[in-house]
């Protein structure tokens, strides 16, 4: 599984520095919050959250492996950056930054929606789960084949959209097959074979013969999933959609899911945060009911298999 500073995008919405220099100061005490500050929160998600995760959620919180932080002055981070990584002097922690989300009143009572609050705690409890259990979670094959296909199908609504590949079944297949492939592969770090292959094939719903499908390979170089760029270079190459450049495909997929979601296309714990915030309803985007509609059914499997496997 890829790490953030590693990210493609990452590196291509970074072109000019200032994201690391952000992501730098995020750890300074003055930006660190006091739990007690969201008492009345957490009260409220004990009380009447009853998702798998919660406990787990909770945990980590009381434990001090998830740190909330805020400050408007000094913490300048994008919607799209919610949560880090960090080693505290040998602990591992996750950085949570609720000032895009949160604010003081008048009182210095802390105010932000209890569901958003939630969604971001268990972004980042996912996010280190991944980081210490990534074996554990990636070897389960229903999470891994049901996230292909729900991937799948995120992105390829938006260049159904763009290039109306839904009037071409057989197209239309293809392009979800790689989707699922490039997912497999490359966000999850799969090794290209047989077994990658079936998996990606079930991303297909218009039962295009698996014989057509996998002559798809033939189309692509080598090196198509080592990176999100060369990946987009080579989608191009299918028929009806050769225009598409890796600029076009965020400006869309940020136009179709909001500039939250956009590290979703590449960073694993924030293509869950995608699914799971919009299956709970917090309002972190302006997409939640468009992405629930769309995978509402894969979300609950790998959301109900991860609360098994993270107890």
């Amino acid at each position: 599984m890829k790490r953030l500073i590693d990210l493609h995008l990452f590196k291509y919405l970074n072109s000019n520095g200032n994201l690391t220099n952000e992501l730098l100061k995020l750890n300074s005490p003055v930006n660190r919050m006091r739990l007690e500050d969201l008492d009345e929160q957490l009260n409220i998600i004990n009380r009447r959250f009853n998702y798998s995760l919660k406990n787990k959620v909770m945990s980590e919180v009381l434990s001090g492996n998830i740190i909330p932080l805020f400050n408007e002055e000094t913490i300048n981070l994008p919607t799209y950056v919610p949560g880090v990584l960090y080693n505290d002097n040998g602990k591992v922690v996750v950085l949570v930054n609720l000032t895009n989300f949160g604010k003081y009143d008048k009182e210095k009572n802390f105010i932000i929606n209890e569901r958003v609050l939630f969604a971001l705690f268990q972004t980042a409890t996912i996010m280190r789960e991944l980081f210490l259990k990534e074996n554990k979670v990636l070897m389960n094959t229903t999470i891994v084949k049901t996230s292909a296909i729900a991937y799948a199908k995120i992105v390829g609504r938006v260049l159904d959209k763009k290039y109306a590949i839904n009037l071409n079944r057989m197209r239309s297949d293809q392009v979800y097959y790689v989707l699922a492939k490039f997912f497999l592969i490359h966000i999850l770090g799969r090794t290209e074979g047989e077994n990658v292959n079936n998996m990606a094939y079930a991303a297909c719903y218009n039962g295009t013969s698996k014989t057509t499908i996998l002559s798809t390979d033939e189309i692509f170089d080598e090196d198509a999933y080592s990176s999100f760029d060369l990946f987009i270079t080579n989608l191009a190459k299918l028929d009806g959609i050769g225009k598409l450049t890796q600029r076009e495909l965020l400006n869309e997929f940020i136009s179709m899911y909001d500039t939250p979601n956009i590290l979703a296309i590449e960073f694993l714990p924030y293509f869950y945060s995608m699914l799971f915030t919009s299956m709970i309803g917090a309002p972190v985007s302006s997409s939640i009911y468009k992405v629930d509609a769309l995978v509402s059914k894969e979300s609950v499997v790998i959301y109900n298999e991860l609360g098994r496997l993270l107890r």
